[in-house]
């Protein structure tokens, strides 16, 4: 049995490292969000400690504008975070993934963390203790992408894609 390949066929090149390494790159994604993520909670848990908010109500500021203040400023963070993580991905180690599919997974595991930051900053009085646990909180929801198997039921898979972080480790693992 003969085979004919046409000329010059470039030779497979595979490195151990990178394949050893690929079950990792949804894991420091996620972790890259980290501290941005705890400079929100932080800033949010500080104005309710100083109590901030209550005299610019005071002032006559109407809640809305509070409110849509923090989620531009947050996201308009989420968003400058996710553009940079990006351009390292895609300077670095996905240099072959199209650079608007890579842009729109981070941008929306960004804003994604815009919204984990409001609600976790709810749980906590003191800023310092939120800027601690925030991002372990992100922390404990990226567990199940690295202890939950692909093998698992399809039902068990859905249900633990619904928390954003293994969600946007295993779409990243995908890549």
């Amino acid at each position: 049995n003969a085979a004919a390949v046409p000329l010059p066929v470039l030779d497979y090149d595979a490195n151990p490292f990178f394949t050893f390494a690929a079950a990792f790159v949804g894991l420091v994604g996620v972790y890259s969000y980290l501290y941005p993520l705890s400079t929100n909670i932080r800033a949010i848990a500080q104005e309710k400690e100083q109590r901030v908010k209550q005299g610019m109500f005071i002032m006559g500021l109407l809640p809305m504008s509070l409110y849509v203040a923090w989620l531009i400023t947050c996201v308009v963070s989420a968003l400058v975070t996710a553009l940079l993580i990006t351009i390292e991905m895609k300077l670095t180690y996905t240099q072959y993934v199209d650079f608007a599919l890579l842009l729109v997974i981070n941008a929306l595991f960004a804003g994604t963390t815009v919204g984990f930051a409001f609600m976790a900053s709810t749980l906590f009085s003191k800023a310092r203790i939120a800027a601690i646990v925030g991002p372990l909180l992100l922390f404990a929801c990226t567990v199940p992408a690295l202890t939950v198997s692909r093998s698992s039921p399809l039902v068990v898979q859905v249900m633990l894609s619904l928390m954003s972080p293994v969600a946007y480790s295993w779409g990243m693992d995908i890549v």
